[in-house]
């Protein structure tokens, strides 16, 4: 791998740590929206829904930054 792959993949990785950190910003937002909202509402089910979601987004974003870690570590 040439250096410019290699910095291209940390910049990748810089750029997935901030999506990362924005979705989770997202999720705490969410989480107290969730907890404000009357227990039988479908307003709370539709922002239950919104939070697994968002969620379900981080986890991705969390294998893919650390995708990028590795191919980073193995010099791929």
């Amino acid at each position: 791998m040439c250096p410019m792959d290699r910095q291209l993949l940390r910049e990748h990785l810089v750029q997935a740590n901030r999506h990362v950190a924005e979705v989770e910003r997202h999720i705490a937002q969410q989480q107290q929206l969730v907890d404000g909202l009357p227990l039988e509402s479908r307003v709370r089910e539709a922002a239950v829904k919104m939070l697994t979601i968002l969620k379900d987004t981080v986890r991705a974003l969390e294998q893919h930054r650390d995708l990028i870690r590795t191919w980073l570590e193995r010099g791929e």
